[in-house]
Order: structure tokens, then C-alpha cells, then sequence
């Protein structure tokens, strides 16, 4: 890619290891299809304000998602899922947009918040099987809305260690021991969000 160019076009491929976005702006076509090997992410941003919609990502190995450093980016109307850890993780100063994908059938997190990371969640659906459907921890925060976080196998929500987020106008339902779990030294704003169905 020259000097001449403002962005990356990824066009609908088949990643059999890790993509790295170290810095620009990336946008990529629809259909891209992205599998992390056993020792890396499949989609690793540290920096930039990405656009990264209409893939299918999934890992064998670290989290299918990692937003970290300054990476800012939009995750929207992706399929995260078949994670054996999380499906996105994001940390550091992160101000990410995860907006209306479907996360689902990863073996931890579907979404792990934390490092004072500070995304915004909305219009997801998180469910089939993550341990927890959201995990915000380590002083994470920020807004999550409007998603519907269901079929996870422990908790829909857990907040941990000091993380504070607004949790607004999300349905959280069915399986799991809790809908919202919050530990100890934990805070939030929780306002408009539907239980339904606990067994």
C-alpha cells in the first residue's frame, strides 16, 4: 500500500492465522471470513478508528477480538463466535463501538471489558453458551444498550473489581444462575433491562 492511499480494502477472504491492524483506517467488504490460530488472535487493533463489518470471525485460539491500546474501532454486524476464550476483549484506553453483531458460542466472555477500557455496546445479540455474556472488569465502564444477552451458561452480566458501567434497556433471559452478577467493590447504573425466563 502506498502513501497515496487512506485505507485497506479487505475483500471476502479465508485468514487461516492472525490479522493485525497495527495503525490506518481499515473498512473491509463484506464476507470476510477470519480464524485465529492456537496462539493469536483472529482480528488483533491496537491503534486507528477501523471499520470492520460484515465478517465472520472465530478462534481456536486467544480471543476471536482484541482491541487494545488506542484502538478505537467500529465492530459492526459481524458474527463472533466459536471462541476458546473470549469473543472480543477489549482493553487499555479502547473507545470502541460494538454495535449489532451476533456473539455467540465462545467458551468465556462473549464481550470482557476491562484496563479502564471504555466501548460502547448496542444492539447486539450475545448469546448460545459464553460462560458470561458480558464481563466488565478492572475499572472498565461505558454504556451497554439495547442488546438482548440470553442462553449463557453462568451470568448474562458480570460486573468485577471497581467497573462501573450504564447497563440500559437490554433483555437478558434464559439459563444461567444470574442475569446481572455484580461482586464486590463493583458499581453501575442499571435502568430498563427485562429478566425473563431464569431456570
Amino acid at each position: 500500500m502506498t502513501s497515496a492511499y487512506k485505507s485497506l480494502i479487505i475483500h471476502p477472504s479465508l485468514f487461516e492465522s492472525k490479522l493485525a491492524i497495527l495503525k490506518t483506517l481499515v473498512s473491509n467488504k463484506p464476507g470476510t471470513k477470519q480464524t485465529g490460530n492456537q496462539e493469536s488472535f483472529a482480528l488483533d487493533i491496537a491503534f486507528g478508528n477501523s471499520t470492520i463489518t460484515g465478517c465472520d470471525i472465530s478462534s481456536k485460539g486467544l480471543a476471536c477480538i482484541s482491541l487494545h491500546g488506542t484502538a478505537s474501532p467500529v465492530i459492526k454486524a459481524n458474527r463472533v463466535h466459536s471462541g476458546t476464550e473470549t469473543g472480543i476483549m477489549i482493553t487499555g484506553q479502547s473507545q470502541a463501538i460494538i454495535d449489532g453483531n451476533m456473539i455467540f458460542g465462545n467458551e468465556f466472555a462473549g464481550i470482557e471489558i476491562r484496563d479502564e477500557a471504555n466501548p460502547q455496546i448496542n444492539n447486539n445479540h450475545i448469546y448460545d453458551e459464553n460462560e458470561v455474556g458480558i464481563l466488565i472488569h478492572k475499572y472498565g465502564s461505558r454504556k451497554i444498550a439495547n442488546s438482548s444477552i440470553f442462553s449463557n451458561r453462568f451470568s448474562g452480566v458480570e460486573i468485577r473489581s471497581r467497573a462501573n458501567p450504564l447497563i440500559t434497556n437490554n433483555r437478558i433471559y434464559h439459563k444461567g444462575r444470574s442475569g446481572i452478577f455484580p461482586h464486590a467493590f463493583a458499581a453501575g447504573l442499571i435502568e430498563g433491562t427485562l429478566y425473563l425466563g431464569w431456570y
